[in-house]
């Protein structure tokens, strides 16, 4: 669960991290073996999945939907 815009910017940047392992695994691994890139790839695909999440829960919070990034409203 996301609390607070500097929890949102560090789960923005797990994402980011992730899709980059993604990306490497896209570029290296796939070219090699499909079934190998599917099977190693699963894991960054849920995590980002998860965490996609947890931003969208956050951001459609009531008085968030139209704050824009670092301006969120946060009820205590």
């Amino acid at each position: 669960m996301i609390n607070n815009d500097s929890q949102l910017t560090t789960v923005r940047e797990q994402i980011e991290r992730l899709k980059i392992a993604l990306a490497w695994l896209e570029r290296d691994v796939r070219p090699k073996s499909e079934q190998q890139f599917q099977v190693l790839s699963e894991g960054y695909v849920d995590q980002i999945a998860e965490l996609d999440a947890l931003v969208d829960a956050y951001v459609r919070e009531p008085g968030k939907q139209d704050a824009p990034l670092g301006t969120a409203v946060v009820s205590k």
